[in-house]
């Protein structure tokens, strides 16, 4: 797993140009400091929680994935990362595409609901869902 927890928001900023979610993760000013902060702080739980468990889980399951940028810090050579979320397919296509540009290629999006995965149960090692 990645030692950096997102990428360069400059990295990103040449694919999303000033997307809403670049400001929540990556914000100015205070609310957008402790928005990124937050951001962060629960990727670290996540990252520590695999790392203390001594997890090395070759399918990721992001339910509510959203921009998927957690993905940078998940997926791997050996990790596949498959997000899920219900926006609508060309945002997810766009997110997918960014964190395919900058080297995440283990990475799959599906636009599905959290109440009904149109996935084959126990296909995952790891799952995830955080709220906002």
């Amino acid at each position: 797993m990645s030692k950096d927890f997102l990428p360069s928001k400059e990295a990103l900023g040449k694919t999303l140009d000033q997307d809403f979610f670049l400001w929540e993760y990556y914000g100015g000013g205070l609310l957008g400091k402790i928005q990124a902060w937050i951001f962060r702080s629960r990727i670290r739980v996540v990252i520590e929680f695999l790392r203390k468990a001594k997890l090395n889980p070759r399918m990721i399951l992001d339910v509510g994935c959203g921009p998927m940028f957690i993905s940078y810090a998940l997926a791997n050579n050996t990790t596949e990362y498959v997000g899920i979320d219900i926006m609508s397919t060309a945002s997810l296509k766009k997110y997918r595409d960014a964190m395919n540009n900058i080297g995440v290629k283990s990475l799959h999006v599906v636009r599905a609901s959290a109440e009904y995965l149109p996935l084959r149960n126990g296909s995952f090692d790891f799952a995830l869902s955080r709220c906002s």
